[in-house]
């Protein structure tokens, strides 16, 4: 993994490290726990997980230590248009404020490379994290694996 940034969250007396991963090994362990979090909860076949834009995707975890407790993928639709997709963190670790600190990654990357703009579908529970990180609800729009109701957001950088 390549490190990017080290944050403490004194709050749980927790070290984090934001990072990229590089290997094969490394994106591996990062698609294990991206299944593991957004995907398996709902009985979903693995590989389910990836898409043909792996490739030229950007990708960034969160670890503590080696280990990977947060995954989301930076996809660019356009030359001003920047998209997190696949944004999810291991359950024992949700209410940390881990999530922020992946969006605020995603937000320094998409702006290096000139975009204008974030776009997400967000998950109807993940609805207030986004508005709190300074996204506006577009609409309402697709119900994935039958339940899952997902939002289109966005954000001006």
């Amino acid at each position: 993994m390549k490190a990017l940034t080290q944050h403490y969250i004194e709050k749980h007396n927790l070290t984090v490290i934001v990072a990229k991963p590089e290997t094969e090994e490394d994106f591996k362990e990062y698609h294990k726990v991206r299944y593991e979090v957004l995907r398996k909860p709902w009985n979903q076949p693995e590989v389910t997980e990836l898409d043909e834009f792996e490739n030229i995707a950007d990708h960034l975890c969160l670890l503590i230590d080696t280990d990977i407790i947060g995954v989301v993928r930076l996809q660019f639709n356009s030359t001003d248009e920047a998209q997190v997709r696949f944004m999810g963190i291991k359950e024992d670790f949700r209410g940390f404020a881990l999530g922020n600190i992946l969006l605020e990654q995603c937000e320094i990357t998409a702006r290096d490379k000139k975009a204008t703009c974030l776009f997400l579908q967000s998950r109807e529970n993940a609805v207030a994290f986004y508005l709190r990180n300074g996204f506006s609800l577009i609409e309402k729009t697709y119900l994935l694996f039958g339940e899952i109701q997902h939002f289109s957001m966005i954000k001006n950088l």
